[in-house]
């Protein structure tokens, strides 16, 4: 009898961690909404962009630019890159300069940062330094935001590579082998990781 009552208390125990799971993994997934397809509208599906540098030299990345299609504001609550390379500072946030690769770190803007209707605002800044010489692969970035009073994930496959080496020339060889481009959806596990830092 004791053993059945284990048995029971571990089944419950078992589907009650399954499903809070399960719901905490369906609101950190929750669909990209309408700051996506950004990347379709202008006929591609993906960028890459690559720089070269001298390490500990510092370069700022331009993703795609923040546009809201729709008749009612964007909130951007957080941008962060998909994953950190080690050796390699990062500093991502929303800016009012659209670039694409610059040799200097440029400033972003605080969040939560307001889109209006009908606006292209901004560009996603990505700040890199490495601090060490290798080629470093940014796949991508997350944009968490508010429209309608409802919360959006958005993944978009920006790419962003720096080549660090001693001298310019060698980092710039480092880099002109062409790279596979960045997935289309980005991991669940991932997707898990960020749920978890949450809490």
């Amino acid at each position: 009898m004791e053993v059945r009552r284990k048995w029971l208390v571990a089944t419950v125990l078992g589907a009650l961690v399954a499903a809070l799971a399960w719901w905490g993994l369906s609101r950190s997934t929750s669909p990209a909404g309408p700051i996506m397809g950004v990347a379709n509208r202008a006929g591609t599906a993906f960028t890459q962009t690559t720089y070269g540098v001298v390490v500990g030299d510092k370069v700022a990345f331009g993703g795609w630019p923040l546009e809201n299609t729709t008749r009612s504001r964007f909130v951007i609550t957080r941008i962060s890159v998909t994953n950190v390379p080690p050796g390699l500072y990062v500093q991502a946030g929303p800016a009012r300069r659209v670039i694409g690769a610059s040799a200097t770190w440029l400033p972003t803007d605080p969040v939560p940062f307001m889109i209006a209707a009908g606006t292209k605002r901004a560009s996603v800044i990505v700040n890199v330094e490495p601090m060490k010489p290798g080629r470093f692969v940014i796949q991508g970035l997350l944009i968490q935001y508010v429209w309608q009073k409802k919360y959006f994930d958005a993944y978009v496959p920006d790419q962003f590579t720096v080549c660090a080496a001693r001298s310019r020339s060698k980092a710039i060889e480092a880099c002109a082998q062409l790279l596979p481009p960045p997935p289309k959806i980005w991991p669940m596990g991932n997707a898990l990781t960020r749920w978890l830092a949450k809490w």
